[in-house]
């Protein structure tokens, strides 16, 4: 069975329960004299208003693309989430509102109605069979993997959750007498709480989508694991991701070597499609740009370059900041004596791109580093000489900085040894593709922790 005749089957096999729920709450609230059941009924109305909300866009939303649709249809499931979220508020707001008007009233010396056991009844079958068809659901739109219909189990949910209040409400009032008759709109508001949460959290994961919200960051990351693992591609970057109903929109940019065939390049970036349409299902869209490979020219620093590498600093610590990285580097730092004694014991480098323009600089220090003597955690790999890498920084536009400056370094030096802070994701990512090994943790003459990095040149 495909997957939208799974959806309408489920969909229809809830509203015919809906449909049931609806008449008889309606009428146990009616002859039970039970304002928490009318409301329970009222709610019972919505999930069958939403379930044709379902079918209605579920069938939208598979149509296949057309010229007016580039990206097909999906983001009707989407919206049909979206719009139970709304519908479920409304309700919640209404029962709420009713609620509060019959405890004003109760407050105020008028008398309310006992409920009779009918709507007790009619709550306690509610329970069971909807807390059924929430199951039910729930686990047919996991396996579907459809947004609209986990919403609509959990509008099934909140239904459950409606009627436990009101079997609680209806049960209070019955065993108090009429003097407690007012536990049944303490009921209905306490119902109503509940359902706006059930809503508002269905209005920000729709709204989000629709939205262009980002894919959650561990999917990002898990994303950019799989990029990485597909050989001679280097530095993916602009990754871009959004949700189009039920499947995943993938866009970013790659580099790769720019004397490789065109062929070639090409059958990587398919291997690279191939792997996350494998991953995320055939239906993901995945568009990749690939940017040849920028041979740097890599010099020694002069003091003459300190201006350009406070300001290549600057500009690291803003790439940091709009990573998520915000306790690496704060103002200030690293300080400008660090750049100055790096120049003057002739361990500061740039890189320069073919057009002329400085995009980068590091600083290449032979060892031992005072602060590599004690690792927490792990330890070395060996005791052999070794040089450390500090101190680098770029252009935001600048890409496969880390892999040029790593092969400059690997010519320099068979062991090679850095540190970064553990927020650092995007230096850490790159290590590891680099082949360097975490070690452990390290501390800065400051107390910092940074995470420490190995790795040796056979």
């Amino acid at each position: 069975m495909n997957r939208e005749k799974e959806i309408y089957k489920v969909t229809l096999l809830g509203s015919a329960v809906n449909v049931v729920l609806m008449l008889f709450k309606l009428v146990a609230g009616i002859f039970g004299h039970s304002a928490a059941m009318m409301a329970d009924a009222i709610h019972s109305l919505s999930d069958f208003a939403t379930d044709l909300v379902v079918l209605a866009f579920v069938r939208i939303s598979h149509k296949p693309k057309d010229k007016g649709h580039d990206y097909g249809h999906g983001k009707y499931e989407t919206l049909a989430t979206t719009l139970i979220g709304v519908a479920l508020f409304a309700v919640a707001v209404g029962i709420i509102v009713e609620g509060a008007r019959k405890i004003a009233f109760w407050a105020q010396g008028g008398s309310l109605t006992q409920p009779g056991l009918l709507a007790l009844w009619a709550a306690l079958i509610s329970i069971l069979l909807k807390e059924i068809i929430f199951q039910y659901t729930y686990r047919k739109a996991k396996k579907l993997n459809s947004q609209a219909m986990e919403a609509n189990a959990w509008h099934h949910r909140s239904d459950a959750l409606s009627s436990i209040g009101t079997a609680i409400g209806i049960g209070g009032a019955i065993i108090g007498g009429e003097r407690w008759a007012v536990l049944d709109p303490i009921a209905s508001i306490v119902v109503g709480a509940f359902i706006v949460k059930v809503a508002v959290d269905l209005l920000r994961k729709g709204v989000g989508e629709l939205m262009e919200q980002s894919l959650p960051e561990e999917v990002e990351n898990e994303i950019m694991d799989i990029v990485r693992a597909v050989p001679d591609v280097l530095e993916p970057h602009e990754l871009c991701t959004r949700r189009i109903g039920n499947h995943y929109a993938i866009e970013m940019h790659i580099l790769m070597d720019g004397d490789l065939p065109l062929k070639e390049a090409h059958d990587k970036a398919s291997e690279i499609e191939r792997r996350l349409k494998k991953r995320y299902g055939e239906e993901t869209h995945v568009a990749i740009h690939v940017e040849p490979h920028t041979a740097y020219t890599i010099r020694h620093a002069t003091k003459d370059d300190l201006p350009v590498i406070l300001n290549l600093r600057d500009q690291a610590r803003e790439i940091m900041r709009s990573n998520g990285n915000t306790n690496q580097w704060p103002e200030g730092y690293p300080l400008q004596e660090k750049f100055e004694k790096d120049i003057e014991q002739g361990c500061s480098y740039l890189m320069i791109d073919p057009s002329g323009a400085i995009v980068a600089t590091f600083a290449m220090l032979p060892g031992p580093d005072p602060t590599y003597d004690i690792v927490y955690d792990g330890q070395w790999l060996n005791d052999e000489p070794y040089i450390v890498v500090h101190r680098i920084a770029s252009t935001p536009k600048s890409h496969g900085v880390l892999d040029a400056l790593m092969d400059y370094c690997e010519t320099q030096a068979k062991d090679i040894r850095i540190d970064t802070h553990a927020d650092n994701i995007i230096m850490i990512n790159g290590l590891k593709k680099r082949g360097f090994q975490y070690i452990g943790i390290i501390h800065l003459a400051n107390g910092d922790e940074r995470l420490a990095f190995q790795k040796t040149i056979k």
